[in-house]
Protein backbone atom coordinates (compact mmCIF):
# COMPACT_ATOMS: atom_id res chain seq x y z
CA UNK A 1 0.00 0.00 0.00
CA UNK A 2 2.61 2.51 0.88
CA UNK A 3 4.78 1.29 -1.99
CA UNK A 4 1.39 2.53 -4.07
CA UNK A 5 1.16 6.05 -2.40
CA UNK A 6 5.15 6.44 -3.25
CA UNK A 7 5.67 6.49 0.84
CA UNK A 8 8.05 5.28 2.80
CA UNK A 9 8.37 5.11 7.02
CA UNK A 10 11.01 5.41 9.20
CA UNK A 11 12.26 1.61 8.65
CA UNK A 12 12.54 2.19 5.10
CA UNK A 13 14.29 4.88 5.04
CA UNK A 14 17.24 3.13 6.61
CA UNK A 15 17.22 0.31 5.29
CA UNK A 16 16.70 1.92 1.51
CA UNK A 17 19.68 4.02 2.61
CA UNK A 18 21.96 1.11 3.62
CA UNK A 19 21.00 -0.80 0.25
CA UNK A 20 21.99 2.47 -1.73
CA UNK A 21 25.16 2.89 0.09
CA UNK A 22 26.56 -0.35 0.26
CA UNK A 23 25.52 -0.66 -3.87
CA UNK A 24 27.03 2.47 -4.67
CA UNK A 25 30.25 3.02 -3.85
CA UNK A 26 30.60 6.86 -5.57
CA UNK A 27 27.59 7.80 -3.62
CA UNK A 28 28.92 6.50 -0.07
CA UNK A 29 32.44 8.23 -0.72
CA UNK A 30 30.73 11.06 -1.33
CA UNK A 31 29.32 11.53 1.97
CA UNK A 32 32.39 10.18 3.68
CA UNK A 33 33.98 12.83 2.30
CA UNK A 34 31.82 15.33 3.22
CA UNK A 35 31.23 14.21 7.17
CA UNK A 36 34.69 14.11 8.65
CA UNK A 37 33.63 13.45 12.13
CA UNK A 38 30.66 11.82 13.28
CA UNK A 39 29.27 12.24 16.95
CA UNK A 40 26.31 10.07 17.67
CA UNK A 41 24.32 10.51 20.84
CA UNK A 42 22.05 8.53 22.88
CA UNK A 43 23.94 5.61 21.49
CA UNK A 44 22.60 2.93 23.53
CA UNK A 45 19.30 3.04 21.84
CA UNK A 46 21.04 2.35 17.91
CA UNK A 47 20.01 -0.59 16.45
CA UNK A 48 21.95 -3.02 14.43
CA UNK A 49 21.27 -1.66 11.21
CA UNK A 50 21.71 2.11 12.36
CA UNK A 51 25.31 1.15 13.79
CA UNK A 52 26.48 -0.13 10.38
CA UNK A 53 24.87 2.72 8.07
CA UNK A 54 27.07 4.75 10.78
CA UNK A 55 29.99 2.51 10.42
CA UNK A 56 30.14 2.91 6.98
CA UNK A 57 29.61 6.84 6.54
CA UNK A 58 32.87 6.99 9.25
CA UNK A 59 35.09 5.15 6.93
CA UNK A 60 38.00 5.43 6.60
CA UNK A 61 39.03 7.79 8.49
CA UNK A 62 36.93 6.12 11.56
CA UNK A 63 36.23 10.05 13.54
CA UNK A 64 33.62 8.55 15.22
CA UNK A 65 32.24 9.28 18.46
CA UNK A 66 29.39 7.61 20.34
CA UNK A 67 28.15 9.11 23.67
CA UNK A 68 25.33 6.77 25.41
CA UNK A 69 24.78 4.50 28.88
CA UNK A 70 24.76 0.74 28.35
CA UNK A 71 23.02 0.90 31.84
CA UNK A 72 20.16 3.15 29.81
CA UNK A 73 19.42 0.39 27.06
CA UNK A 74 16.29 -0.64 27.48
CA UNK A 75 14.68 -0.45 23.75
CA UNK A 76 15.31 -3.73 23.05
CA UNK A 77 12.13 -4.23 21.34
CA UNK A 78 12.81 -1.10 18.90
CA UNK A 79 16.24 -3.57 17.70
CA UNK A 80 18.41 -1.33 20.26
CA UNK A 81 21.29 -3.41 21.64
CA UNK A 82 23.29 -2.73 24.42
CA UNK A 83 26.17 -5.02 22.94
CA UNK A 84 26.90 -2.66 20.34
CA UNK A 85 28.15 0.01 22.57
CA UNK A 86 29.95 -2.87 24.42
CA UNK A 87 31.27 -4.28 21.71
CA UNK A 88 32.92 -0.66 20.08
CA UNK A 89 36.17 -1.23 21.01
CA UNK A 90 36.65 -4.56 18.86
CA UNK A 91 35.52 -2.99 16.05
CA UNK A 92 37.58 0.02 16.76
CA UNK A 93 40.71 -1.03 18.70
CA UNK A 94 42.44 2.27 18.69
CA UNK A 95 39.11 3.88 20.56
CA UNK A 96 39.76 5.53 23.49
CA UNK A 97 36.76 5.06 26.23
CA UNK A 98 35.59 7.64 28.74
CA UNK A 99 33.84 7.46 31.55
CA UNK A 100 31.26 9.92 33.07
CA UNK A 101 30.68 9.13 36.03
CA UNK A 102 29.23 11.70 38.12
CA UNK A 103 25.87 11.73 38.69
CA UNK A 104 24.69 15.25 38.81
CA UNK A 105 20.85 14.79 39.05
CA UNK A 106 20.41 12.12 41.98
CA UNK A 107 20.47 12.75 45.67
CA UNK A 108 23.83 10.50 46.87
CA UNK A 109 21.36 7.65 48.70
CA UNK A 110 19.70 7.11 45.32
CA UNK A 111 22.45 7.42 43.57
CA UNK A 112 23.85 4.19 45.78
CA UNK A 113 20.95 2.10 45.61
CA UNK A 114 20.52 2.42 41.94
CA UNK A 115 24.56 1.41 41.54
CA UNK A 116 23.83 -1.33 43.83
CA UNK A 117 21.06 -2.65 41.31
CA UNK A 118 22.83 -2.45 38.19
CA UNK A 119 25.95 -3.75 38.71
CA UNK A 120 24.59 -7.17 39.06
CA UNK A 121 24.34 -6.88 35.21
CA UNK A 122 27.25 -9.05 34.00
CA UNK A 123 26.76 -7.31 30.28
CA UNK A 124 28.02 -3.94 30.95
CA UNK A 125 31.14 -1.53 31.57
CA UNK A 126 32.44 -2.21 34.85
CA UNK A 127 32.11 1.77 36.70
CA UNK A 128 31.18 3.16 39.40
CA UNK A 129 29.19 5.86 39.70
CA UNK A 130 28.56 8.47 42.27
CA UNK A 131 26.57 11.64 43.09
CA UNK A 132 27.74 15.26 42.61
CA UNK A 133 29.64 16.24 45.86
CA UNK A 134 27.19 19.46 45.95
CA UNK A 135 24.14 16.59 45.58
CA UNK A 136 21.69 16.33 48.91
CA UNK A 137 21.31 12.71 50.40
CA UNK A 138 18.13 12.45 48.55
CA UNK A 139 14.70 9.99 50.37
CA UNK A 140 14.58 6.60 49.60
CA UNK A 141 11.46 4.87 51.03
CA UNK A 142 10.47 1.30 50.15
CA UNK A 143 7.21 0.61 51.23
CA UNK A 144 4.54 -3.10 51.37
CA UNK A 145 1.17 -2.74 50.90
CA UNK A 146 -1.70 -5.45 51.50
CA UNK A 147 -2.83 -4.83 48.20
CA UNK A 148 -2.92 -2.40 45.25
CA UNK A 149 -5.73 -0.30 46.52
CA UNK A 150 -3.95 -0.03 49.37
CA UNK A 151 -0.67 1.05 47.41
CA UNK A 152 -2.69 4.01 45.03
CA UNK A 153 -4.57 5.08 47.77
CA UNK A 154 -1.52 5.73 50.31
CA UNK A 155 0.11 7.47 47.09
CA UNK A 156 -2.83 9.43 46.36
CA UNK A 157 -2.35 10.44 50.03
CA UNK A 158 1.20 11.08 49.49
CA UNK A 159 0.88 13.39 46.27
CA UNK A 160 -1.94 15.56 47.87
CA UNK A 161 0.91 15.73 51.14
CA UNK A 162 3.78 16.90 49.43
CA UNK A 163 2.06 19.30 47.44
CA UNK A 164 0.43 21.13 50.66
CA UNK A 165 3.87 21.15 51.77
CA UNK A 166 4.88 23.17 48.53
CA UNK A 167 6.01 20.75 46.19
CA UNK A 168 4.44 21.27 42.80
CA UNK A 169 2.42 18.95 40.87
CA UNK A 170 4.98 18.98 37.84
CA UNK A 171 7.60 17.72 40.17
CA UNK A 172 6.33 14.51 41.39
CA UNK A 173 6.19 11.52 39.05
CA UNK A 174 4.28 7.89 38.80
CA UNK A 175 6.12 5.38 37.08
CA UNK A 176 5.20 2.15 35.90
CA UNK A 177 6.12 -1.25 34.60
CA UNK A 178 3.49 -1.44 31.99
CA UNK A 179 0.70 0.59 30.64
CA UNK A 180 -2.16 -2.09 32.44
CA UNK A 181 -0.38 -1.85 35.93
CA UNK A 182 -0.68 1.83 36.16
CA UNK A 183 -4.60 1.60 35.70
CA UNK A 184 -5.11 1.81 39.39
CA UNK A 185 -3.35 4.81 40.55
CA UNK A 186 -4.92 6.41 37.36
CA UNK A 187 -7.92 6.16 38.28
CA UNK A 188 -7.08 7.13 41.80
CA UNK A 189 -5.48 10.47 40.87
CA UNK A 190 -8.60 11.09 38.54
CA UNK A 191 -11.32 10.53 41.07
CA UNK A 192 -9.47 12.94 42.76
CA UNK A 193 -9.21 15.92 40.56
CA UNK A 194 -5.49 16.36 41.16
CA UNK A 195 -4.30 17.22 37.63
CA UNK A 196 -2.47 14.76 35.89
CA UNK A 197 0.07 14.83 32.92
CA UNK A 198 -0.68 11.53 31.31
CA UNK A 199 2.68 10.44 29.01
CA UNK A 200 1.48 7.29 28.31
CA UNK A 201 -1.99 5.67 26.48
CA UNK A 202 -3.75 3.63 29.74
CA UNK A 203 -5.87 0.81 28.19
CA UNK A 204 -9.37 1.67 29.10
CA UNK A 205 -10.37 -1.51 31.39
CA UNK A 206 -14.57 -0.55 30.43
CA UNK A 207 -13.97 -0.27 27.17
CA UNK A 208 -12.33 -4.16 26.60
CA UNK A 209 -14.76 -6.64 25.01
CA UNK A 210 -14.11 -8.93 28.39
CA UNK A 211 -15.75 -5.82 30.52
CA UNK A 212 -18.47 -5.56 28.14
CA UNK A 213 -19.11 -9.37 28.55
CA UNK A 214 -19.24 -9.55 32.39
CA UNK A 215 -21.30 -6.21 32.07
CA UNK A 216 -23.88 -8.10 29.66
CA UNK A 217 -24.15 -10.93 32.42
CA UNK A 218 -24.52 -8.17 35.12
CA UNK A 219 -27.26 -6.24 32.85
CA UNK A 220 -29.22 -10.38 32.60
CA UNK A 221 -28.75 -10.91 35.54
CA UNK A 222 -30.94 -7.34 36.43
CA UNK A 223 -33.74 -8.38 34.29
CA UNK A 224 -32.45 -7.08 31.29
CA UNK A 225 -33.32 -9.30 27.98
CA UNK A 226 -32.48 -7.54 24.94
CA UNK A 227 -31.68 -9.36 22.30
CA UNK A 228 -27.86 -7.68 21.79
CA UNK A 229 -27.13 -8.17 25.46
CA UNK A 230 -28.74 -11.99 25.34
CA UNK A 231 -26.18 -12.31 21.82
CA UNK A 232 -22.98 -11.46 23.36
CA UNK A 233 -22.83 -13.84 25.97
CA UNK A 234 -25.04 -16.55 25.47
CA UNK A 235 -22.23 -18.52 24.20
CA UNK A 236 -19.66 -17.82 26.03
CA UNK A 237 -19.24 -20.43 27.40
CA UNK A 238 -20.64 -22.66 25.02
CA UNK A 239 -24.36 -23.23 25.10
CA UNK A 240 -25.25 -23.89 21.91
CA UNK A 241 -27.75 -21.66 21.63
CA UNK A 242 -28.22 -20.55 17.25
CA UNK A 243 -29.02 -16.92 16.03
CA UNK A 244 -32.09 -18.52 14.59
CA UNK A 245 -34.04 -19.08 18.45
CA UNK A 246 -33.33 -15.36 19.26
CA UNK A 247 -35.19 -13.57 16.43
CA UNK A 248 -37.51 -12.12 18.97
CA UNK A 249 -36.84 -9.18 20.88
CA UNK A 250 -36.77 -8.90 23.91
CA UNK A 251 -35.48 -12.65 24.00
CA UNK A 252 -37.46 -15.07 26.54
CA UNK A 253 -35.45 -17.50 28.17
CA UNK A 254 -38.57 -19.86 28.47
CA UNK A 255 -39.19 -18.95 25.08
CA UNK A 256 -35.77 -20.74 24.30
CA UNK A 257 -35.99 -24.11 26.35
CA UNK A 258 -39.20 -24.94 24.18
CA UNK A 259 -37.45 -24.30 20.74
CA UNK A 260 -34.79 -26.59 22.12
CA UNK A 261 -36.97 -28.84 23.76
CA UNK A 262 -35.69 -31.65 21.57
CA UNK A 263 -32.22 -30.75 22.58
CA UNK A 264 -31.72 -31.46 26.22
CA UNK A 265 -27.81 -30.62 26.41
CA UNK A 266 -28.92 -27.31 25.22
CA UNK A 267 -32.18 -26.86 27.49
CA UNK A 268 -30.08 -28.30 30.63
CA UNK A 269 -27.48 -25.24 29.81
CA UNK A 270 -30.12 -22.55 29.52
CA UNK A 271 -31.44 -23.92 32.72
CA UNK A 272 -28.57 -23.41 34.48
CA UNK A 273 -27.89 -19.74 32.96
CA UNK A 274 -30.82 -18.66 34.76
CA UNK A 275 -30.16 -20.28 37.91
CA UNK A 276 -26.58 -18.53 37.60
CA UNK A 277 -27.93 -14.98 36.51
CA UNK A 278 -30.74 -15.20 39.39
CA UNK A 279 -27.44 -16.10 41.78
CA UNK A 280 -25.94 -12.92 40.63
CA UNK A 281 -28.42 -10.89 40.82
CA UNK A 282 -28.07 -10.28 44.42
CA UNK A 283 -24.29 -10.19 44.54
CA UNK A 284 -21.71 -7.24 44.97
CA UNK A 285 -19.85 -6.23 42.18
CA UNK A 286 -16.84 -8.46 42.87
CA UNK A 287 -18.19 -12.04 44.24
CA UNK A 288 -20.21 -11.42 40.64
CA UNK A 289 -17.06 -10.95 38.77
CA UNK A 290 -15.83 -14.01 40.43
CA UNK A 291 -18.92 -16.27 40.06
CA UNK A 292 -19.40 -15.24 36.51
CA UNK A 293 -15.57 -16.29 36.01
CA UNK A 294 -15.39 -19.66 38.16
CA UNK A 295 -19.29 -20.84 38.84
CA UNK A 296 -20.61 -19.58 35.22
CA UNK A 297 -17.57 -20.62 33.77
CA UNK A 298 -16.63 -17.47 31.52
CA UNK A 299 -12.46 -18.37 32.15
CA UNK A 300 -13.33 -21.62 30.26
CA UNK A 301 -14.38 -19.64 27.41
CA UNK A 302 -11.34 -17.53 27.75
CA UNK A 303 -9.05 -20.04 27.73
CA UNK A 304 -10.51 -21.66 24.51
CA UNK A 305 -10.74 -18.44 23.17
CA UNK A 306 -7.11 -17.77 23.26
CA UNK A 307 -6.54 -21.49 22.43
CA UNK A 308 -8.79 -21.03 18.80
CA UNK A 309 -6.56 -17.87 17.59
CA UNK A 310 -2.88 -18.68 19.15
CA UNK A 311 -3.18 -16.26 21.71
CA UNK A 312 -1.43 -16.83 25.76
CA UNK A 313 -4.77 -16.79 27.79
CA UNK A 314 -2.52 -15.07 30.07
CA UNK A 315 -3.09 -11.44 28.63
CA UNK A 316 -6.69 -11.98 28.87
CA UNK A 317 -6.69 -13.34 32.19
CA UNK A 318 -4.56 -10.07 33.14
CA UNK A 319 -7.78 -8.20 32.04
CA UNK A 320 -9.65 -10.11 33.69
CA UNK A 321 -7.88 -10.04 37.36
CA UNK A 322 -7.69 -6.04 36.53
CA UNK A 323 -11.88 -6.20 36.11
CA UNK A 324 -12.17 -8.63 39.28
CA UNK A 325 -10.15 -5.93 41.23
CA UNK A 326 -12.03 -2.61 39.86
CA UNK A 327 -14.71 -4.12 40.77
CA UNK A 328 -14.13 -4.85 44.85
CA UNK A 329 -14.46 -1.26 45.14
CA UNK A 330 -18.19 -1.02 44.81
CA UNK A 331 -20.85 -1.67 46.96
CA UNK A 332 -23.54 -2.01 44.39
CA UNK A 333 -23.50 -2.94 40.10
CA UNK A 334 -24.90 1.01 39.53
CA UNK A 335 -22.45 2.81 41.37
CA UNK A 336 -19.27 0.72 39.08
CA UNK A 337 -21.09 0.91 35.92
CA UNK A 338 -21.59 4.65 36.62
CA UNK A 339 -17.59 5.28 37.86
CA UNK A 340 -16.70 3.33 34.52
CA UNK A 341 -18.47 5.46 32.34
CA UNK A 342 -16.74 8.61 34.09
CA UNK A 343 -13.08 6.98 34.07
CA UNK A 344 -13.41 6.15 30.09
CA UNK A 345 -14.95 9.56 29.59
CA UNK A 346 -11.70 11.46 31.78
CA UNK A 347 -9.64 8.83 29.38
CA UNK A 348 -10.84 10.02 26.18
CA UNK A 349 -10.41 13.67 27.26
CA UNK A 350 -6.79 12.77 28.58
CA UNK A 351 -6.21 11.01 25.26
CA UNK A 352 -7.13 13.95 23.11
CA UNK A 353 -4.85 16.44 24.83
CA UNK A 354 -2.46 13.79 24.27
CA UNK A 355 -2.76 14.49 20.55
CA UNK A 356 -3.23 18.17 20.83
CA UNK A 357 -0.80 19.25 23.09
CA UNK A 358 2.62 20.80 21.84
CA UNK A 359 4.20 20.74 25.52
CA UNK A 360 4.38 18.88 29.01
CA UNK A 361 0.97 19.88 30.81
CA UNK A 362 0.73 20.92 34.16
CA UNK A 363 0.02 17.91 36.63
CA UNK A 364 1.79 14.69 37.99
CA UNK A 365 3.34 12.84 35.37
CA UNK A 366 2.23 9.16 34.94
CA UNK A 367 4.08 7.61 33.05
CA UNK A 368 6.02 3.95 31.96
CA UNK A 369 9.98 3.76 32.85
CA UNK A 370 10.31 3.72 28.97
CA UNK A 371 8.67 7.04 28.51
CA UNK A 372 10.41 8.11 31.78
CA UNK A 373 13.73 7.56 30.35
CA UNK A 374 15.88 11.12 29.67
CA UNK A 375 13.49 13.11 32.26
CA UNK A 376 14.01 13.76 36.03
CA UNK A 377 11.34 14.75 39.19
CA UNK A 378 11.93 16.06 42.58
CA UNK A 379 9.96 12.83 43.59
CA UNK A 380 9.31 9.60 42.20
CA UNK A 381 6.81 6.81 42.83
CA UNK A 382 7.17 3.59 41.71
CA UNK A 383 4.31 1.52 42.45
CA UNK A 384 3.51 -2.38 41.96
CA UNK A 385 7.79 -3.32 41.92
CA UNK A 386 6.47 -7.21 42.50
CA UNK A 387 7.65 -10.51 41.20
CA UNK A 388 6.14 -10.79 37.35
CA UNK A 389 5.91 -7.25 37.26
CA UNK A 390 9.59 -6.02 37.61
CA UNK A 391 11.06 -8.37 35.99
CA UNK A 392 7.86 -8.61 33.61
CA UNK A 393 6.55 -12.28 33.80
CA UNK A 394 7.50 -12.75 29.53
CA UNK A 395 11.11 -11.87 30.54
CA UNK A 396 12.90 -15.38 30.52
CA UNK A 397 16.03 -15.12 29.40
CA UNK A 398 19.16 -14.07 30.81
CA UNK A 399 19.00 -10.70 28.68
CA UNK A 400 15.94 -9.92 28.64
CA UNK A 401 16.44 -10.22 32.61
CA UNK A 402 18.99 -7.96 32.10
CA UNK A 403 16.90 -5.24 30.50
CA UNK A 404 14.61 -5.45 32.87
CA UNK A 405 16.59 -4.47 35.56
CA UNK A 406 18.39 -1.62 33.61
CA UNK A 407 14.48 -0.31 33.25
CA UNK A 408 14.09 -0.35 36.99
CA UNK A 409 17.14 1.84 36.91
CA UNK A 410 16.70 4.12 34.31
CA UNK A 411 13.07 4.40 36.69
CA UNK A 412 14.99 5.04 40.22
CA UNK A 413 17.17 7.20 38.59
CA UNK A 414 14.50 9.84 37.67
CA UNK A 415 14.11 10.73 41.10
CA UNK A 416 16.27 13.97 42.12
CA UNK A 417 15.25 14.27 46.05
CA UNK A 418 12.94 11.50 46.82
CA UNK A 419 12.40 7.73 45.65
CA UNK A 420 9.29 5.86 46.92
CA UNK A 421 9.46 2.37 45.71
CA UNK A 422 6.00 0.14 47.08
CA UNK A 423 4.71 -3.61 46.29
CA UNK A 424 2.34 -5.55 47.79
CA UNK A 425 1.70 -8.56 49.65
CA UNK A 426 -1.24 -9.48 47.09
CA UNK A 427 -2.25 -8.89 43.49
CA UNK A 428 -5.67 -9.33 42.26
CA UNK A 429 -6.52 -11.48 45.53
CA UNK A 430 -3.27 -13.74 45.29
CA UNK A 431 -0.11 -13.76 47.53
CA UNK A 432 2.66 -11.85 45.90
CA UNK A 433 6.20 -11.50 46.09
CA UNK A 434 8.62 -8.41 46.25
CA UNK A 435 10.47 -8.03 42.73
CA UNK A 436 13.53 -10.13 43.19
CA UNK A 437 15.79 -7.14 42.23
CA UNK A 438 14.26 -5.33 45.57
CA UNK A 439 16.52 -8.00 47.85
CA UNK A 440 19.86 -6.74 46.48
CA UNK A 441 18.87 -2.98 46.56
CA UNK A 442 17.69 -3.18 50.14
CA UNK A 443 18.13 -6.38 51.04
CA UNK A 444 14.77 -6.86 52.03
CA UNK A 445 13.11 -10.68 51.64
CA UNK A 446 10.12 -9.97 52.27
Amino acid sequence: MMIKEGLIDFDDMQLLCYELLTKRGDILKRWQERYKYILVDEAQDTNLLQYRLICMLAAPQNNLMMVGDDDQSIYRFRGARSEILLGFEKRFPDAKKVFLSTNYRCGKNIVAASGKLIEDNKNRFDKSLRACDTNADGVITLKCYDDQRAESLEILKRIIDEHKQGRRYEDMAVLFRTNLSGRNIVDELMRSGIPINLIDSIPDLYEHWIFRDIKAYIRLAMGERDRQTVMAVINRPKRYVGRDALIKDPVSFLNLRMYYSDKSYVTERIEKLSADLNMIKNMRPYSAVHYIRHGVGYDDYVKEYASDRGMKADDLFEVLNEIEEDASKYKDFLSWFIAAEKISEGLKEKAEENRRRREKTEGVSVMTYHSAKGLEFSTCFLPGVNDGVVPYKKATGPAEIEEERRMLYVAMTRAASELNISYTKKRYGKEAAPSPFLVKVFDKRT
